[in-house]
């Protein structure tokens, strides 16, 4: 059995042509609610808080969010940007309680165990649309 050039071509064009269909699909253009961009910063004695996780829970039972709750890691300056799945920075409008996670307690053993449920958060923070700036967050 002889195969021609036609027959030895036609995977490759399925396959060129499944792309072209796929590449506009993006996960962020499925996802069914929008996100506004979140800014902020934590300290902790006035220094940034390196090495730590906060965690926004959401506390809004309005919408159809698959995810309930993001966290983020406190940069070396303090400052965090929650970043969803698909690279999307921010969170969805609402009401948010922060948690914290340590990496690192033996500097800040004074707070273990401390703002680590959601019944006893750090604070509580409310999304809005558009940019979100959040007052710097400083544990004394």
């Amino acid at each position: 059995m002889r195969f021609g050039p036609t027959l030895l071509l036609w995977p490759f064009c399925v396959l060129l042509l499944s792309s072209f269909t796929f590449s506009g699909c993006k996960e962020a253009d499925m996802r069914p609610y929008s996100v506004f961009p979140v800014d902020g910063q934590f300290l902790i004695h006035d220094k940034p808080a390196s090495l730590t996780v906060l965690t926004f829970h959401r506390l809004d039972s309005e919408g159809d969010y698959p995810q309930k709750r993001w966290s983020v890691v406190v940069k070396d300056d303090g400052h965090f940007v929650p970043v969803q799945s698909d690279g999307a920075i921010g969170l969805p409008s609402g009401k948010y309680a922060l948690t914290i996670d340590w990496l690192d307690l033996s500097e800040h053993q004074e707070f273990e165990g401390q703002f680590s449920t959601v019944d006893k958060p750090l604070t509580t923070i409310t999304v809005q649309e558009g940019i979100n700036f959040i007052p710097p967050i400083n544990l004394k």
